[in-house]
């Protein structure tokens, strides 16, 4: 799936079968909003890409908002009326391109969809992330950066806040219940990059860890993306935020990047191309949305209607 010539709805087709999906086809295409629990080996497989039953062509993703709970006991923040996000901070490593001026101009363009945005620029990976790091947000944090030795250090032992290593993504969720309400993580990595895939608890863990300190929506990466088409997804995403829950901003985020063409040579995910370097690929192709799962849920408040004149 991971090559950019692949034939990946063939792909998508074979996996909905093997997983017997058709037993609840009816759910799936009656749905407005799918909720999913992955289990195990689960975790690694977007489920945004899998076809609906009639309709091949057609993904999960392009008819219904998708978003992802680590256990059923968590699912009702998948449901949840948080407050209403004031503020937005990023910490920018070079995840939208090796070019410093050119990852800095992707990067001002998201923090500028944002009102009351503030970001911080590293020049190598994050490493020394502090409870001082906190005080710069108030409800929205978003990485574009890969955090150094994640997912590796999510294990049993760090479920216990206080013990968490000041060089993992985990210290921004030390306290409980104070780690940003929105959360995108669009540098993470887990083992389906790797020669071996896990059991899934790079990507358990830490949902479940964001989740438990107070997060209600997250967005996770199975495999880091980067490029031009990240910035672009990042900064749509941001500004869907402000009028739509956050799944569906983030479907609609991902639609929009569909029809779009993107230089091979801008998006680290599908390099080396070899001599296909300098060809064109549309942002439908797979590996550059269907990497991001959409954890929880943050649904718009309601708007305050006024008070009834006497």
């Amino acid at each position: 799936m991971l090559a950019p010539n692949a034939a990946w709805k063939q792909t998508a087709r074979q996996i909905y079968e093997k997983l017997q999906l058709n037993q609840i086809s009816g759910l799936v295409g009656s749905a407005k909003r799918i909720v999913i629990v992955p289990h195990d080996r689960l975790w690694y497989l977007p489920f945004e890409l899998l076809p609906l039953a009639g309709q091949p062509d057609d993904t999960w993703l392009a008819s219904k908002s998708i978003t992802y709970v680590p256990t059923l006991g968590a699912i009702d923040v998948a449901y949840g009326i948080p407050k209403v996000s004031r503020d937005t901070a990023g910490v920018i490593g070079k995840v939208f391109s090796n070019d410093s001026k050119k990852n800095k101009e992707v990067a001002k363009s998201v923090l500028d969809a944002v009102p009351n945005s503030s970001g911080i620029y590293l020049t190598e990976q994050v490493t020394v992330p502090n409870e001082k790091w906190l005080r710069l947000r108030s409800d929205q944090l978003w990485i574009a950066a890969q955090p150094t030795k994640a997912p590796s250090v999510w294990d049993q032992s760090l479920i216990a806040f206080p013990k968490l290593k000041q060089s993992s993504l985990g210290n921004w969720l030390e306290t409980p219940l104070a780690s940003p309400t929105s959360v995108v993580a669009a540098g993470l990595t887990s083992s389906v990059k790797g020669p071996a895939i896990g059991n899934g608890n790079d990507l358990f863990l830490p949902a479940c860890a964001m989740l438990m300190t107070g997060s209600r929506s997250v967005v996770l990466s199975r495999w880091p993306v980067g490029g031009r088409s990240a910035g672009i997804l990042l900064r749509r995403y941001l500004e869907e935020r402000e009028s739509s829950a956050s799944s569906t901003a983030w479907r609609r985020a991902t639609l929009a990047l569909w029809p779009e063409d993107f230089l091979i040579a801008d998006e680290p995910a599908l390099l080396p191309a070899g001599d296909a370097s300098d060809a064109i690929v549309t942002g439908s192709h797979p590996v550059l949305w269907a990497s991001y799962m959409h954890l929880g849920d943050q649904l718009v408040p309601p708007a305050v209607q006024p008070a009834a004149q006497p």
